[in-house]
């Protein structure tokens, strides 16, 4: 008699799905599930890295459109600026390079940029109006440079970055002058500025004013002096008005009476600087006796801070710049006083030593600013000194004179910067 097969029994011993004493009927093998999930894994992998490779292909073809569109924008500027067809012809194309152009800082430096200019027939435009566009400080620069403009005044600063995009600009045959910020190790033709070591000076001068005032008025027997530093700035310039301060105030003998602390503010935007400035008020406390802002920005967020943080009256502010904020904070005594520089100047200078390089290959390493000290007392007058230019896009820019209005302190002193 023959015995009845079962179902168990007709697997062969070379399939592949032959059961394993004590398995399951009908389970699928361990080696075979995890095989197949192996598999799955892969093909999602291989779809994210498609899908990843598919957008950066199309970021960097929008990317590259926008440079074409950008900088044949710039061409088509030049061209127009330096045809005679059909509008009036110049004789050269420069652009002001900075990220801060909505100053008035640096509106007032474009002013005197242009009025320069006029008289040279040379046609000066900031680089983010003409493209009508965003961008950061290396990417202006090496659009001009790819565009071939005739001059760069350029908003320094020592980070390697710029120093190579100046570089890259000297070799392309456009001249570049710095202003307010140096990058004195780049090719750049001329500086055109402040000395830091009249400034530090300045500053110093009046720390001593304002502690001796507290020790005869029996109000405090020595001052705290915060300086506000620029983060970002990896150069020499602060150290060297730092330096100065404290050389004046040892000059003066009150190296006792003044103690100097210093902070650094990361200004890569006006909120992130807004926000460590308030930090330092947070506490409760008093971050210093007298506070230093080396910049109009700084300046505006320190003197707001104190007023949020009703501290007006217990800390006296040294500032830099005299914006309408800045000049309001004066004439309220929320700022003890302000420098400033003759940004008009600054723009005519950039125009002059650019022009003097083209023409004759020779041109002065630096053009030193006159700075004046602002007190409370004179904002109004430095106010009512002001006018009102009208650039060539019809903007109305405002442009006070400054140094005529406050004391004069540091004049045209060329020393080490």
């Amino acid at each position: 008699m023959k015995n009845k097969v079962g179902p168990l029994d007709q697997n062969t011993p070379g399939e592949e799905n032959k059961e394993k004493p004590g398995q399951p009927s009908g389970a699928e093998p361990k080696a075979a599930k995890k095989k197949r999930s192996s598999r799955k894994q892969g093909e999602r992998h291989i779809k994210a890295l498609l899908i990843s490779a598919l957008v950066i292909g199309a970021v960097t073809l929008i990317i590259l459109v926008v440079s074409i569109y950008l900088y044949a924008g710039m061409i088509r500027e030049r061209d127009s600026l330096l045809s005679s067809e059909g509008q009036k012809a110049y004789d050269g194309y420069y652009v002001l390079v900075t990220e801060d152009g909505d100053s008035d800082f640096w509106k007032n430096v474009l002013a005197g940029a242009r009025e320069k200019a006029e008289s040279e027939n040379i046609y000066v435009q900031q680089q983010t109006k003409a493209i009508d566009a965003e961008l950061t400080k290396a990417q202006q620069l090496e659009l001009a440079i790819h565009s071939g403009v005739d001059g760069i005044i350029l908003d320094g600063g020592q980070e390697a970055q710029t120093e190579s995009l100046i570089n890259q600009a000297a070799a392309a045959g456009i001249p570049v002058v710095t202003v307010f910020r140096d990058c004195p190790s780049s090719e750049r033709i001329s500086f055109i500025g402040i000395s830091n070591a009249n400034l530090g000076r300045d500053y110093g001068e009046e720390i001593c004013n304002l502690t001796q005032k507290k020790i005869d008025d029996e109000e405090q027997d020595g001052m705290k002096v915060l300086v506000l530093l620029d983060a970002e700035d990896p150069g020499n310039s602060q150290t060297i008005l730092l330096t100065a301060i404290r050389d004046y105030i040892h000059s003066r003998g009150m190296s006792d009476k003044v103690q100097i602390e210093t902070s650094q503010i990361r200004n890569s935007s006006f909120f992130s600087a807004e926000e460590e400035i308030r930090e330092l008020f947070a506490a409760g406390g008093i971050p210093a006796d007298i506070i230093v802002a080396l910049s109009e920005h700084d300046t505006e967020c320190v003197s707001q801070t104190v007023v949020d943080y009703n501290r007006v009256g217990s800390v006296e502010i040294l500032g830099f710049y005299e914006s309408d904020p800045i000049r309001n904070a004066l004439e309220k005594n929320i700022i003890h006083a302000t420098v400033t520089a003759d940004t008009l100047q600054m723009g005519r200078d950039s125009v002059e030593a650019l022009s003097e390089f083209r023409e004759s290959g020779y041109v002065s390493d630096y053009y030193a600013t006159e700075i004046s000290l602002l007190h409370g007392s004179q904002a109004g007058e430095s106010q009512q000194a002001d006018t009102e230019n009208t650039d060539t896009d019809g903007t109305s820019v405002e442009t006070g004179q400054m140094g005529q209005t406050g004391e004069s302190l540091s004049g045209q002193k060329e020393e080490q910067r």
